[in-house]
């Protein structure tokens, strides 16, 4: 068994990851779909698998136990495993400190998992750049489930002008013109349903486009993952509110049963009062709505026209008028 947590970048996703790694008997990959790792799969490549796509996307799949890549495999918090005895644990903890505090310098020690209580340990695998590709990976392995990850337009796009503005991100190009981006996803039966080409979106001012850019991306998920039993769609607002049953429904769906461990994860993680942009503590609750600070009145509004009549757009629909 394995899970795919899938969203766009500033969805939540690192926060909801570690939730589902809070578990005993997950192993957690945080984006090891990155850069050229899946290269052969485009992120807008069609929900149909051919032959060449379920091979890729099987064998990097079988492959990601086997990742050693700090990037992958040490992201913090990190938490105790059943498949991982004390000793073992320290090894691995210890190691991904030494490798973040030399920034790589130093070679990463094989910590190999030993099996789960109940067998080999369940694969967590958390990506932002595999949301146009969800429905085509959910249907190349059946035993994978999928979680898709919403967040409000408005949230997701204050939170990428403020990564942008800070100088969190490593691409120099901002999210609004990443024309070859843009491009392939003009190339989607989503953008031909909206009547959008690449002219059209340049024309655009930048607050617009990255409301296509949300609409594009999870509206292409939504419709390829509609209906396949090993999939579903969740609210980042929806577990900041009510973080507890929320998880719960997500660690069932995921094939686990409860731990406390998740419990406790999420007492510390929904009450610090830390704002550090990647953190995982956070007030969740506060989280919401802080799109209405960041945001100009204008602003709302173009993303509110964009979105408002979209499949994703309808599920927010109510909140641009509270």
């Amino acid at each position: 068994m394995s899970v795919l947590l899938v969203g766009l970048p500033r969805s939540g996703t690192t926060w909801v990851g570690k939730i589902l790694d809070s578990h005993p008997d997950t192993l957690y990959r945080h984006e090891p779909d990155r850069g050229r790792a899946l290269r052969d799969v485009p992120i807008h490549a069609p929900p149909e698998p051919t032959p060449a796509y379920r091979d890729r996307i099987q064998g990097f799949l079988h492959g990601l136990p086997d990742s050693r890549d700090p990037r992958v495999c040490g992201k913090l918090p990190l938490f105790p495993k059943r498949y991982l005895p004390g000793w073992r644990f320290a090894v691995f903890r210890s190691s991904v400190y030494l490798d973040k505090a030399t920034r790589g310098r130093l070679p990463w020690p094989v910590v190999q998992p030993v099996g789960g209580a109940n067998g080999a340990p369940v694969m967590v695998w958390k990506s932002i750049e595999s949301t146009g590709r969800a429905g085509l990976i959910a249907r190349c392995d059946t035993r994978l489930r999928v979680i898709h990850l919403l967040r409000h337009p408005c949230g997701q796009i204050a939170s990428v002008l403020r990564g942008e503005a800070t100088g969190q991100f490593s691409d120099d190009c901002p999210s609004s013109q990443d024309w070859h981006l843009f491009a392939m996803l003009c190339e989607t039966p989503q953008a031909q349903r909206h009547g959008l080409t690449l002219k059209r979106l340049q024309s655009m001012d930048a607050i617009s486009r990255l409301a296509w850019r949300w609409v594009l991306f999870n509206e292409k998920a939504m419709d390829e993952l509609n209906g396949l039993d090993n999939a579903c769609t969740v609210r980042y607002e929806d577990i900041c509110l009510d973080p507890l049953p929320e998880a719960r429904r997500m660690i069932e769906f995921a094939g686990m049963d409860w731990e406390p461990a998740i419990e406790a994860f999420l007492g510390s993680s929904v009450s610090a009062d830390g704002d550090a942009y990647y953190s995982v503590y956070r007030d969740a609750a506060r989280e919401v709505d802080r799109w209405r600070e960041r945001l100009e009145a204008g602003q709302i509004e173009r993303i509110r026209q964009v979105v408002e009549h979209t499949g994703p757009g309808a599920l927010y629909r109510e909140s641009f008028h509270g």
